[in-house]
């Protein structure tokens, strides 16, 4: 990225520069210096491992506080002792939090500054900068960095897949950037601003996604709870909380529109006999309401299948998850979707004749399921639901009228298809501010783009 625009301004190069002698930094400004984090760091050191309790206590710093966005403090847990003076972990304002351990976490970072006494666990590396020196701020930027997170990952990770850790010693030697202490904080102010405009941006865009999502569940709950003709006489549900249904429709349980409501299993061996070819086996991270993601799907055998042909799907079924944080996603198998099974987080429901397939699920994807499913949890120490909770959902419809279900499939498909459109339109651009922001912050920290005020330099 050579330039970048602000307002009016165009960010331009530096006058001049030289080689950094490190590969994948490329050239820097000819004034800046590339030397050892332990040359501007005096400490590079892990936290301890505390013992914890409920409640009170020393606030500990664990890889759940450690975002890109700051300390999320609401993730602290508690060292039970109460004096931790000289305790190796303890931590000063201004210290770089680095996550060391786990392949979700590792690499991510922040820079303290919290109020009272706080201490780091042994899955954290405090590294001190030397702050006559060194921006931490500006470090913050540049470890953020996709250079510096690709060469955290090829040069400094060991370990097995299941357990990687982030090397003291390679993290010691790791090559930092250093302009100027005066351009160190220009850099770093330039970026406030700028990624502020566009977290602002992006925030804007995404509460978009969330008003455009609202509206499409608001249209199919009402489609397939009062129909099309706001003009039609109503009449008592007989459902309390459910109110006035169109005179001709029912409030009926699903259980007494469905031939089948069951789940698959997991095969023998687990996860072990998955492969990449043969019998689809749809998973709970598969089903979204807005259909089948095969990105991730997995496979089984031919004879794993038939050994669980009573959980294969038909096209026209409609799959429902029913344990876990996906709870409630549900989608409809599409004609000529190939052979395939399912596993025991997914339920199978098999329509009878008076509800079409597509319109039951519509019915599923309404608020008013969800909110029967949410309400069959409470209490629960599990999130799950078991076949009679998903039988005693009640589903309202035209019951028999499968004309009237047909045009409400079809006003629906249109309608959602175009709000669909709307939200990949704007994920899109949401994607791109993010990409944008990642370039900007990448040029301004390895000198690609000067950003110094005018008078400066």
């Amino acid at each position: 990225m050579a330039s970048a625009m602000n307002g009016n301004r165009r960010w331009e190069r530096y006058p001049a520069y030289k080689d950094s002698g490190v590969e994948w930094l490329g050239e820097i400004p000819t004034w800046w210096d590339v030397v050892p984090l332990k040359s501007i760091a005096p400490v590079v050191t892990r936290g301890n491992g505390p013992e914890y309790v409920e409640g009170g206590g020393i606030p500990v710093v664990n890889q759940a506080c450690i975002y890109w966005d700051g300390l999320h403090a609401e993730n602290v847990r508690y060292h039970k002792l109460t004096d931790v003076s000289g305790y190796k972990g303890l931590l000063r304002p201004w210290d770089l939090l680095v996550n060391s351990t786990g392949t979700g976490t590792l690499g991510r970072a922040v820079v303290f500054n919290e109020d009272g006494v706080y201490i780091a666990d042994s899955h954290v590396t405090i590294v001190r900068l030397n702050l006559s020196e060194i921006d931490a701020r500006y470090v913050l930027y540049l470890v953020s960095t996709g250079l510096y997170q690709g060469f955290v990952y090829a040069a400094l990770v060991s370990g097995s897949t299941n357990q990687i850790e982030l090397s003291r010693e390679g993290l010691r030697a790791t090559p930092v950037v250093v302009p100027p202490l005066s351009e160190q904080q220009a850099i770093t102010a330039f970026l406030d601003r700028e990624t502020a405009r566009i977290d602002v941006l992006v925030a804007k865009q995404r509460r978009l996604v969330e008003l455009l999502q609202e509206k499409r569940t608001a249209l199919i709950q009402r489609a397939v709870t009062k129909g099309l003709d706001p003009s039609v006489p109503m009449k008592d549900s007989g459902v309390e909380w459910l109110g006035e249904i169109p005179t001709g429709w029912k409030a009926v349980k699903l259980r007494w529109l469905s031939e089948k409501i069951s789940s698959g299993k997991t095969p023998l061996g687990g996860s072990e006999v998955y492969s990449e070819e043969g019998v689809i086996f749809i998973r709970s991270q598969n089903v979204y309401d807005n259909g089948l993601r095969l990105d991730d799907v997995v496979h089984i055998s031919d004879a794993i299948d038939e050994d669980m042909r009573a959980t294969r799907v038909r096209a026209g079924d409609v799959l429902l998850n029913i344990t876990g944080a996906s709870i409630g996603r549900s989608c409809l198998v599409p004609h000529g979707f190939p052979r395939a099974n399912v596993n025991q987080h997914v339920c199978i429901v098999r329509a009878k004749t008076q509800v079409t397939p597509d319109f039951l699920a519509y019915c599923l994807k309404a608020a008013m399921a969800k909110d029967q499913i949410q309400v069959a949890q409470v209490g629960s120490s599990r999130e799950g639901l078991s076949y009679s909770d998903a039988g005693d959902l009640i589903v309202v419809l035209p019951f028999g009228n499968l004309s009237m279900q047909h045009a409400i499939v079809s006003f629906l498909d249109r309608e959602t298809a175009k709000i669909d459109t709307l939200v990949v339109k704007v994920a899109e651009a949401i994607e791109r501010l993010r990409e944008y922001r990642s370039a900007l912050i990448s040029a301004a920290v390895t000198g690609k783009i000067d950003v110094r005020e005018p008078s400066a330099g």
